[in-house]
C-alpha cells in the first residue's frame, strides 16, 4: 500500500533524479490535493454533520461538491498537471468566495480571503511569472475588502453560518497552510535540490571536459587555428606556434596570414579542406592543407598539416617514376629506344609499309672492355649512339639499342641505310686514347607492323659475323626456329624425367647471417640451351611454366620443413611464380594445400612476382593476392624499378617486400644516376614499411653502400651462389 502511494505521489529517488519538470509539478499537485483532501476532511465531515443536525441541508451538499472536485483532481488529471492546477485554483477561489459571501459573521467571512493568497504561488509553478503577477494584482480586491471591513449583502439568500464557523475556518487555514502547502513545497524543493546537484555535477563534467579539450587542443598533432566567422584568429595551439615561428597572431585575420587557394569565407562544413601557404619571416613558402575540424555558428577550427616535405618527396618520386618510365622504354646507357619501345615507334610511324631494318654491332667490344675497361667501352657505345642520333635526325628513321653492342635502325629508304653506314666513325678518341672500330651489319625487310619479325630476321643475319659487308635476311635463317622447337621438346622431356632441380640462393642480413633464400630452377643437362635465361622464357610461351613452378613449390615446402624443424629461428624461402598463375582463380588455394600437406607455416613460404605482373594485376589476380596475404604469406615484388610502378597501386597492393633489381645495384656506388635512384627507392620502401632486398650484390663496395643506406637484406654472388637444396640444408644447420 505504501509503495503504491509513493508511486502515485511520485516520491522516491527514481522520481527525484528525473529532470522533466512535469514530474515534480504533477507530484506537488497530487501531494497538495491529497493532503488537503485527508487533513481537512474531518473539518468538512464535522461541519456537515452539525449543519445536517440543525436542518441546514445545503451545507453538506456544498461540502460534498468541494470534495468531489478535489477527488476529480486526484483521479481525473493524472497526465496533465496544468489542467489539474486550473481546477485546483478554481476550487481555491470558489471556497474563498463561498466563505466570504455565505458566512454571516464578518470576521470569520473575511478569513476566507486568506486562501486567495495561495493562488499566485500555485499559478507561478504551473503557468509562469506573468500569470502569477496577474493573480497577485487581482488579490488587491479581497485585500481591499478586508482592509475596509466591507460586508457583502446576502444576494442569494444562502446562509452557511454555524455555531462553530470560526473554529472550522481557522482549522481549515491552519491545516492547509501548515501541512498541505509545506508538504507540496517540500516536494518541489527536493526536486530543485536534485536539479541543483545535477547542474553542479554537469558543470564539473563540463569543466573537466573543457580541461581535456584544452589539453587535446594544445597537444594535437597538427597545428590548430580557432577563428571567428570574420576570420579573426582567437587562439592557436603549440604546433601552430611552432609553425608560425613562435607567434600566436591572435586578432589577425587568417585570410591575410595564410594564402588560401580557394575562398574559405563561404559556409564550410567539417571535413572540407583546401590548400594554403604560409610565408615565414625567413625561409621559403610552407605548403599546407587547411581542413575544417569544427564549424559552429560563431567559430571555425582549422587543422593545418605541413605538406612541404611530402610535396618534395612526391615531386622526387614523380621524377623517379618518370625516369623509371623513361628507362622502361629506353636504354639507360645510351638513351636510345630499347627493343620494346623501338617496335612500338616503328609500328606507329610506318604501319603496314615496308621497312628496312639495319642492325649494327660493334665488333670486338669485349676486347675493348678488357683492354681499356668497361667505362671506356661504355663511352664507345655512347659515342656511336650519338652519331646514330645525329644522323637519324636528318631523316625519318627510328633507332634503338637492342642489347650489348647491337643497335637497330628502321627506315623506308635503302639510301638511309647506306648513309648511316658512311657516317659511322672508323676511329674514336676517348680520354686521349684513339682506337679503331669495326662494325658488323645485317639487313632485313619487313612490314612496320611486324617490327618484331624484322628484328628477329636481322638478328639472324648479324650472326654471320661479316665485317663491313651488308648481309641480307633470307629464308634459310629460319633454322633458328627449328632449334627453338627442339629446345621445347627437350624441355618437356626434362620435366617428365625430373631433370629440373631446385637450387637455393641464400639471403643474408646486414650482419651476414642467413635469414632465408630464393628457390631457383636449374636444368642439369649438357645441352647448350640449359640456361634459365633461355628455357624460362620458352616455358612461359609454351605454358610449361605451370608444371615447373608447382614442382619448385613442392620441393621448397619439403626443404622448409627439413630446415625449420631443427632451427630456433626459422628461415623464409621465396618462390617465383609466373604471371600466368594469376590469370584465373585457384593458385592461392593450391598453395594453401601445399602448406597443409607438408605441415609448414604460411609465413615461412614467400611468394615472389615480377613488378610488371603486380602492376598489371586484374581483379582475379588482386583477389588471389589478397587471399595469400590473408593466409599468412608475405608477397615480394621482384625486379622492382625496371617496370612501371604506379605509386598509388604500390601503396594499395598487399606486398610486404621490394626486391631491388640487380640493374640498380650493378653500377653502385660509382654511377650517379643509379645511386640517386637506389637511395630514393630505399627511402620510399622504408617510409612505406616495406622490407627491401638488394639482388645482384657482387662487390664489397656495393654491400657497404647498400648497408649504409638502410637496406634490409642482400642476395648475390658476393655472399653465395645458387646451390643445390641439400647443400643449403647443410649450410643452414
Amino acid at each position: 500500500m505504501f509503495k503504491r502511494l509513493r508511486h502515485y505521489l511520485m516520491v522516491g529517488e527514481e522520481y527525484y533524479r528525473q529532470s522533466d519538470p512535469e514530474i515534480w509539478r504533477q507530484s506537488a499537485l497530487r501531494i497538495l490535493t491529497l493532503s488537503g483532501f485527508c487533513l481537512v476532511g474531518w473539518v468538512g465531515i464535522h461541519s456537515g454533520w452539525q449543519a445536517f443536525s440543525e436542518g441546514l441541508y445545503h451545507i453538506p451538499v456544498i461540502v460534498f461538491c468541494f470534495y468531489s472536485l478535489l477527488a476529480w483532481i486526484l483521479l481525473g488529471f493524472r497526465g496533465n498537471s496544468r489542467s489539474g492546477a486550473r481546477l485546483f485554483i478554481f476550487v481555491i477561489y470558489l471556497a474563498a468566495l463561498c466563505i466570504l459571501l455565505f458566512i454571516r459573521i464578518p470576521e470569520v467571512a473575511r478569513m476566507g480571503v486568506v486562501f486567495l493568497y495561495m493562488a499566485p504561488l500555485t499559478i507561478r509553478v504551473y503557468f509562469g511569472v506573468r500569470a502569477a503577477i496577474w493573480a497577485m494584482g487581482c488579490n488587491f480586491i479581497p485585500f481591499f475588502i478586508i482592509a475596509t471591513k466591507y460586508e457583502f449583502p446576502n444576494i442569494f439568500g444562502v446562509d452557511m453560518t454555524l455555531e462553530d464557523s470560526h473554529l472550522y475556518i481557522s482549522s481549515l487555514i491552519f491545516l492547509f497552510f501548515n501541512f498541505c502547502v509545506p508538504l507540496s513545497a517540500f516536494r518541489v524543493y527536493r526536486s530543485l535540490e536534485e536539479n541543483a546537484l545535477r547542474r553542479e555535477q554537469d558543470y564539473e563534467k563540463m569543466r573537466q571536459m573543457k580541461i581535456m579539450y584544452e589539453d587535446i587542443f594544445q597537444n594535437y598533432s597538427s597545428a590548430l587555428i580557432q577563428c571567428d566567422r570574420k576570420g579573426r584568429i582567437q587562439r592557436v595551439n603549440r604546433e601552430a606556434e611552432i609553425l608560425f615561428d613562435g607567434q600566436k597572431y591572435c586578432g589577425i585575420s587568417v585570410y591575410g596570414l595564410l594564402d588560401f587557394q580557394r575562398d574559405i569565407r563561404i559556409p564550410l562544413c567539417p571535413g572540407d579542406s583546401c590548400k594554403a601557404r604560409f610565408k615565414p619571416s625567413a625561409g621559403d613558402w610552407i605548403e599546407m592543407v587547411a581542413e575544417v575540424v569544427d564549424a559552429r555558428q560563431d567559430n571555425l577550427l582549422y587543422a593545418l598539416r605541413d605538406v612541404t616535405e611530402l610535396k618534395r618527396m612526391m615531386h622526387q618520386l614523380q621524377e623517379v617514376q618518370e625516369q623509371a618510365v623513361f628507362l622502361r622504354g629506353h636504354d639507360h646507357l645510351t638513351g636510345l629506344y630499347n627493343q620494346e619501345s623501338f617496335c612500338e615507334a616503328v609500328m606507329q610511324q610506318y604501319g603496314a609499309r615496308r621497312v628496312h631494318y639495319l642492325c649494327i654491332r660493334i665488333a670486338h667490344l669485349r676486347y675493348i672492355n678488357h683492354k681499356y675497361g668497361n667505362t671506356f667501352g661504355d663511352g664507345v657505345l655512347c659515342h656511336v649512339a650519338a652519331v646514330l642520333r645525329a644522323s637519324a635526325a636528318q631523316g625519318s628513321m627510328v633507332y634503338g639499342r637492342l642489347r650489348g653492342s647491337l643497335f637497330i635502325i628502321a627506315s623506308e629508304s635503302h639510301g638511309d641505310v647506306d648513309f648511316l653506314r658512311r657516317q659511322l666513325p672508323k676511329t674514336i678518341t676517348l680520354k686521349e686514347k684513339k682506337i679503331f672500330v669495326e662494325y658488323c651489319f645485317g639487313l632485313a625487310v619487313a612490314r612496320g607492323k611486324n617490327a618484331q619479325k624484322g628484328i628477329q630476321r636481322v638478328e639472324m643475319v648479324i650472326q654471320q659475323q661479316n665485317l663491313e659487308d651488308l648481309p641480307v635476311y633470307h629464308e634459310g635463317l629460319v633454322e633458328k626456329q627449328i632449334l627453338r622447337r627442339d629446345m621445347e621438346i627437350h624441355l618437356r622431356a626434362a620435366i617428365s624425367d625430373h631433370e629440373l632441380t631446385t637450387f637455393i640462393q641464400p639471403k643474408v642480413n646486414s650482419l651476414g647471417e642467413i635469414v632465408g633464400g630464393e628457390a631457383l630452377v636449374r636444368w642439369l643437362t649438357d645441352r647448350p640451351y640449359a640456361s634459365p635465361a633461355q628455357f624460362i622464357p620458352l616455358a612461359e610461351d609454351s605454358g610449361l611454366i605451370y608444371q615447373i613452378d608447382l614442382q619448385v613449390m613442392e620441393d621448397t615446402a619439403i626443404l622448409i620443413k627439413n630446415i625449420n624443424t631443427c632451427r630456433e629461428k626459422p628461415l623464409t624461402i621465396s618462390v617465383n611464380l609466373s604471371t600466368l598463375h594469376f590469370l584465373k582463380p585457384g593458385i592461392a588455394d593450391h598453395i594453401s594445400l601445399v602448406v597443409q600437406r607438408h605441415g609448414i607455416r604460411s609465413e615461412w613460404l614467400q611468394i615472389e612476382l615480377t613488378e610488371t605482373c603486380l602492376m598489371s594485376a586484374g581483379e582475379v589476380a588482386l583477389a588471389e593476392l589478397a587471399k595469400l596475404k590473408k593466409n599468412g604469406h608475405s608477397i615480394a615484388m621482384d625486379d622492382f624499378g625496371v617496370g612501371y610502378s604506379s605509386l598509388k597501386l604500390l601503396a594499395e597492393l598487399p606486398i610486404t617486400t621490394l626486391k631491388l633489381d640487380r640493374s640498380f645495384v650493378s653500377g653502385l656506388p660509382d654511377n650517379p644516376r643509379q645511386t640517386i635512384l637506389t637511395q630514393t627507392i630505399l627511402t620510399m620502401g622504408r617510409e612505406l614499411g616495406f622490407e627491401v632486398v638488394a639482388e645482384g650484390v657482387e662487390t664489397r663496395q656495393q654491400l657497404e653502400y647498400l648497408r649504409g643506406k638502410g637496406c634490409d637484406l642482400f642476395q648475390g654472388f658476393f655472399f653465395y651462389r645458387p646451390m643445390p637444396a641439400d647443400d643449403f640444408v647443410s649450410l643452414c644447420r
